[in-house]
């Protein structure tokens, strides 16, 4: 069974469990943080989403009632 290790990606700051040989420093992170379930499968990715893009968003526009302007001018 392959030895997995948990690390951050540089770019995204996403979390994932990759096998340990394929580590790359400039493109990873080593986290101190299991890897693996008791049952030693790989624990899934953990996704970076950052908050200014979620606070950040505005509600969609509201549709305009239809023929409002029309039905007011005859």
């Amino acid at each position: 069974m392959p030895d997995y290790i948990r690390v951050k990606q540089r770019d995204t700051r996403h979390e994932l469990s990759i096998v340990a040989s394929a580590f790359d420093e400039t493109a990873y992170e080593r986290l101190d943080k299991p890897a693996t379930k008791r049952d030693g499968t790989p624990l899934p990715p953990k996704y970076h989403m950052p908050l200014s893009g979620v606070a950040g968003r505005k509600s969609a526009p509201k549709a305009k009632q239809a023929g409002s302007e029309k039905e007011k001018s005859e």
